[in-house]
């Protein structure tokens, strides 16, 4: 059962991806959505159990994506990054 951070946290990921269609059809590529945000939920579980926080770092989700990032935060809370020289912001609140 996961814990009301962690639910929040992904409805803040999809809620940012629904915004950014072509930034997430590039990260996730061939794989299916669900499988994706699965995979985040996992690893956000497992921060949440270890850590308190179930933010991803950059190194997870591109452990479980189809990209790197260029010049990447730390994690995946309020930041700006960039994927093929197109910047994005995102926020997890």
């Amino acid at each position: 059962m996961s814990k009301i951070e962690v639910d929040i946290y992904l409805s803040g990921v999809k809620n940012f991806f629904e915004k950014n269609l072509e930034l997430f059809e590039k990260i996730v590529g061939d794989m299916e959505h669900e499988i994706f945000f699965d995979k985040v939920r996992e690893i956000a579980n497992k921060n949440y159990n270890n850590n308190g926080d179930p933010t991803l770092t950059i190194k997870q989700l591109e452990s479980i994506s189809n990209v790197r990032f260029e010049n990447p935060p730390d994690s995946f809370k309020i930041v700006k990054f960039s994927v093929s020289g197109k910047n994005f912001n995102f926020s997890s609140n």
